[in-house]
C-alpha cells in the first residue's frame, strides 16, 4: 500500500502510520542490504512493514499492509486450540506447558488437585453427552484460584 494511499484509508499522515523505530529499520535494511521485516499495531489495526535499500537506486523502497484480519484469524486459532470449546477454560495442553514452567521455575513444592467425578465417564459412555455438560459447565463457573 502507497504510504500516501495509507494515509488516506486511515486518516493519518505518514509519521503516524510508520512505526515509531522506522530509522532503525531503515538502518538495519542498508547496512545488512537485506529485507527487514516487522509487525506492528496501529490503534485497533495490525500492521506489516517490509522495506530494503536499493543500492543502484540508492533509495528504499517499503511495503506497507494491513494484516488485521490476518492477525485476529490467528489469534482465534490460537484460543480454540488451547480452550475447551464448552467451558471455554485451558483445555490439556495448557495444563500441561504450564505445568512444565512451573515444575521448571518452582524453588519448592508443586501441588495439583485433582477432580474425580464419580460414574462421570459412564454417562459419557452411554451417549448422554449433554448430560455430561452441564456438570462441567457448573465446574467452569466455580473460580478455582
Amino acid at each position: 500500500m502507497h504510504a500516501a494511499m495509507a494515509g488516506e484509508v486511515f486518516r493519518l499522515t505518514e509519521s503516524q502510520l510508520l512505526p515509531g523505530n522506522l530509522v532503525d529499520l531503515l538502518s538495519r535494511a542498508k547496512a545488512t542490504g537485506k529485507f527487514v521485516t516487522q509487525d506492528y499495531s496501529l490503534a485497533d489495526r495490525y500492521l506489516h512493514i517490509g522495506l530494503h535499500w536499493l543500492e543502484r537506486s540508492q533509495e528504499y523502497h517499503l511495503f506497507l499492509e494491513d494484516i488485521t484480519e490476518r492477525k485476529l484469524a490467528l489469534q482465534k486459532l490460537e484460543y480454540l486450540a488451547f480452550h475447551d470449546e464448552l467451558t471455554w477454560l485451558p483445555n490439556r495442553a495448557v495444563f500441561y506447558r504450564d505445568l512444565h514452567e512451573q515444575t521448571a521455575t518452582a524453588a519448592g513444592l508443586v501441588q495439583i488437585a485433582l477432580l474425580k467425578i464419580n460414574h462421570f465417564q459412564e454417562v459419557i459412555n452411554r451417549g448422554a453427552h449433554s448430560l455430561g455438560d452441564v456438570p462441567m459447565c457448573l465446574l467452569a463457573a466455580v473460580p478455582w484460584r
